[in-house]
């Protein structure tokens, strides 16, 4: 699986610029944000024909070279509760996402792949 994952990053890369399905970020951790990415992303996904929505972390902005982060999503809390529930719990309708650790050139990337919603907005 890693693998199939990170010839879906080396694509994204490939594409050099973000568009309105595809976010980097660099260390952003604010819960709300992520939130927010994750629904802007997945309703700008569906308006281009996109199945799926990426936000991406370890990525410089300007060059999008991987950078690492040190971002972890997977321990990461908004009060007592994991980040991945309360954001699940947040978007109406609950969509789903996926959060992928890899690792390229021994930096850190940390890839969400997001699931779109054809019937309504998120």
């Amino acid at each position: 699986m890693e693998n199939e994952k990170i010839t879906v990053l080396q694509y994204l890369l490939s594409l050099r610029t973000e568009n309105e399905w595809l976010e980097y970020k660099h260390n952003n951790t604010d819960p709300d944000m992520i939130g927010e990415y994750i629904s802007a992303l997945s309703n700008s996904a569906i308006l281009e024909g996109q199945d799926k929505a990426y936000l991406i972390y370890g990525v410089d902005n300007d060059t999008k070279e991987p950078i690492g982060t040190t971002f972890n999503f997977k321990s990461a809390k908004k009060g007592n509760e994991e980040l991945e529930n309360y954001i699940l719990t947040q978007l109406e309708p609950r969509i789903n996402f996926r959060v992928f650790d890899l690792y390229v050139n021994n930096n850190k990337i940390v890839m969400f792949e997001i699931d779109t919603n054809t019937n309504i907005p998120v």
